[in-house]
């Protein structure tokens, strides 16, 4: 972060020049290599939609490789990494769409195997890593898809064989990796659509339970892992969505217990040793619920909109030993709230979109340089680019500095990579750019950069709220200045050097009250920001 004229400038980058200046393919299918440049799909009008990589850079922006040659596209997509590989699904033109890999280069960017030799795609879908295998679908012409599973070479790429029927491939639907094991949808003639595992053997894959009796199907989904045992959603038409468990055996899959017959609507994530889920109950609706895997340990977190109608919260992400996501009230319409797992401690950020009960509807992407960025809505009908420090004063909107405008965002979430956060977006006084590959950074300031980011003048402090102990982000490795901390009288309590990106500040007796941090770097830029000791 640079300071200047007592403002923090960001870095604003975007790459239509190199991909995509007027069409509407915009990048989706981000992943990180080892390396750290972002690995992504996008389309252009030159080689139509294909694989693409990035380092941050406008010249390091670049296509891995003309799979499908010309303006033909590849449509490589599901791109999955083990070990230092990606692989993915593609088509050449040639093989129809097969199993990919790739380090990055154009060199090492070529098919594993031709699973339906010739022109017929096999058409891959669900790929997912487990136990150093690939998993994925393979689904022939005619035929229903089936389980295989790969090692990365064409010799070690098979299809995975029914337990019950070696000689036959497995039925499969909806792959998820969890402890150590893969688990799916299979089906057979006898139980219908039921929970199946497999560890790529025939001895390892097998029906693990017939929850639904008989023929008929349990749709299954939302599979996580805590503390031994697996928790996914089951779905039968007597009762519902219900949430089970198992250690992977056929005795030891049950129902969730304490829960209301049908009400839960889905898994959340895994957090602090608890699952987080959504449950509606006739008395307060879909709400946020978690458990420590026992009857005793499960609650709801709160009735965040008090009564029948629900908040249904949305896309929790952990920030600061805490949880960020979207909830919607009678009041305040859908906006961003935060929870520590209490009801006392579940309350809205900010209401963004202040027109009555319009929504802002938040979708978080990902933590950078210690806040946390999301796409909102605000008083109009397009998402704008945000980040918060958790508080409603710490919440903003970010603009180039020069221009009125903030980039519109798409919905593909954030990634970081390279010390940038990147992510899709429009922009308006770019008519002709459709949503294309952008980039926010902290430490240089690039000179492609459209414009500049400017938060407003406050410096990055984590945590805020906090003890007294905290640590000042200034965003650049060769920061020189001081930090004088005065309390709300004006009266300067104490002054303590700052150099570098990062510094850790003790104050000395501190008292539970509220402050005002300066900033000052060497060369007379300042910066303020408020701070809170409880």
């Amino acid at each position: 972060m640079y300071i200047t004229n007592g403002q923090p400038l960001f870095s604003f980058t975007c790459y239509d020049t190199t991909i995509n200046r007027t069409g509407n393919q915009s990048p989706v299918e981000k992943l990180v290599l080892d390396d750290g440049r972002l690995l992504f799909t996008a389309g252009s009008t030159t080689y139509g939609y294909e694989l693409w990589i990035s380092d941050g850079t406008l010249t390091g922006t670049h296509i891995v490789k003309d799979i499908n040659p010309g303006t033909a596209s590849s449509y490589a997509s599901n791109p999955v990494k083990l070990g230092h590989i990606v692989y993915f699904a593609a088509d050449d033109g040639i093989h129809g769409k097969e199993l990919w890999q790739t380090d990055g280069t154009a060199s090492n960017t070529f098919m594993v195997k031709d699973i339906e030799p010739g022109s017929q795609s096999s058409f891959i879908s669900n790929i997912i890593a487990c136990n150093n295998l690939l998993y994925f679908l393979a689904q022939p012409l005619n035929a229903p898809a089936v389980l295989w599973t790969s090692d990365g070479t064409s010799p070690g790429t098979h299809m995975v064989p029914n337990g019950s029927f070696p000689s036959a491939g497995v039925v499969a639907n909806s792959p998820f990796s969890c402890n150590g094991k893969v688990y799916f949808l299979g089906s057979d003639s006898v139980n219908g659509d039921e929970l199946w595992v497999s560890n790529g053997t025939a001895a390892g894959t097998y029906l693990l339970k017939d929850i639904n009796p008989g023929k008929a199907s349990t749709a299954i989904y939302n599979v996580l892992g805590l503390a031994g045992k697996v928790y996914f959603v089951a779905y039968d038409a007597v009762t519902g969505n219900n949430l089970y468990y198992t250690d992977g055996t056929d005795t030891g899959t049950h129902m969730m217990g304490g829960l209301p017959p049908g009400g839960v609507s889905g898994i959340d994530m895994v957090y602090n040793g608890r699952l987080y889920f959504t449950c509606a109950t006739a008395a307060t609706g879909k709400e946020l619920w978690s458990t420590d895997g026992t009857v005793m340990g499960t609650h709801l977190v709160a009735d965040i909109n008090p009564g029948p109608a629900g908040s249904d919260p949305k896309g929790l992400y952990p920030y600061r030993g805490k949880l960020y996501f979207s909830a919607k009230t009678t009041a305040n319409g859908r906006e961003l709230w935060v929870t520590n797992d209490s009801a006392a401690g579940t309350k809205m950020v900010i209401d963004i979109n202040k027109a009555g009960t319009m929504n802002s509807d938040p979708q978080i992407w990902a933590e950078f340089e210690g806040l946390l960025f999301f796409n909102a809505i605000e008083n109009t009908t397009q998402s704008q680019v945000y980040y918060t420090d958790g508080t409603d004063t710490g919440t903003h909107m970010i603009r180039p500095g020069s221009i009125a405008y903030s980039p519109v965002s798409r919905n593909e979430l954030g990634i970081v990579a390279k010390g940038k956060l990147f992510f899709n977006a429009d922009y308006k006084n770019y008519a002709a750019i459709s949503p294309e590959l952008w980039s926010l950074q902290d430490s240089v300031i690039n000179p492609n950069a459209i414009g500049n980011i400017m938060y407003d003048n406050k410096s990055i402090i984590y945590p805020n709220p906090n003890n007294g102990h905290f640590t000042i982000n200034t965003g650049t490795d060769d920061f020189m200045g001081t930090a004088r901390i005065y309390d709300v009288t004006g009266k300067l309590i104490q002054t303590s050097r700052v150099e570098g990106r990062k510094q850790e500040i003790q104050l000395k007796a501190p008292a539970k009250a509220m402050y005002l941090l300066e900033l000052q770097n060497d060369a007379g830029g300042t910066s303020t920001s408020t701070l809170l000791v409880e």
